[in-house]
């Protein structure tokens, strides 16, 4: 079972700094599913407050900007500012000693996807709780540069979901929404590869 531990100093700190560590290491191609997961579980168990629509605003605005930057060059995406998720919150790979700890478990049933499984502080700040889905996407930017490309596509996919279909406060989005995500990213790449194989068939001719 891979865990994830992410850990908050109990002083306030600005930036904040939040630790991210994971226990048996998670495949990449688990890794936007499971973020989905947990950014649908907590959205709903932040219900209907400023923080959890702050953390959609936040992560909708990024993902708006990082879709049409997407397939540059890092460097031109980091010139950008757009290869941090929020400027208040540092990502380390330390352990937390003494704070808050929010923990993601990931179970995989046999034959199915991956199910997650979460604890946190009992009463814990909703801020932090918020960060914590985003310092673990931070966390994945740092093991995979693909992921960024991926998540903001995700996002873009959740901000529909919730616009068009159910509200994040509804029990049932927290296994739609994700699952709405990876369809909607999938048609996606699906239409590039198709365009890309138009592209190639249409090319010019070679001279004789």
């Amino acid at each position: 079972m891979t865990v994830f531990s992410i850990g908050f100093s109990r002083q306030a700190q600005e930036p904040e700094v939040v630790s991210v560590t994971e226990q048996d290491e998670l495949a990449e191609f688990e890794q936007v599913w499971v973020w989905d997961l947990y950014y649908a579980k907590t959205l709903y168990e932040l219900g209907d407050s400023a923080v959890a629509m702050d953390l959609r605003e936040s992560l909708d605005g990024w993902a708006v900007q990082m879709a049409s930057k997407a397939f540059l060059p890092m460097r031109k995406i980091e010139q950008a500012g757009l290869h941090r998720l929020h400027p208040d919150l540092t990502v380390t790979t330390a352990p937390a000693l003494d704070g808050e700890v929010y923990r993601v478990e990931v179970a995989r049933p046999e034959g199915e996807w991956p199910l997650i499984h979460t604890q946190g502080p009992e009463p814990g700040a909703a801020q932090r709780k918020a960060y914590s889905v985003i310092a673990l996407a931070e966390y994945f930017f740092l093991k995979n540069k693909l992921f960024r490309r991926e998540v903001a596509l995700h996002v873009l996919a959740f901000r529909k979901y919730y616009t068009d279909g159910r509200a994040h406060t509804e029990p049932v989005s927290m296994v739609e929404a994700p699952l709405f995500a990876v369809n909607k990213a999938l048609e996606f790449f699906e239409s590039m590869q198709e365009q890309r194989a138009a592209a190639d068939d249409t090319g010019p001719e070679r001279p004789n």
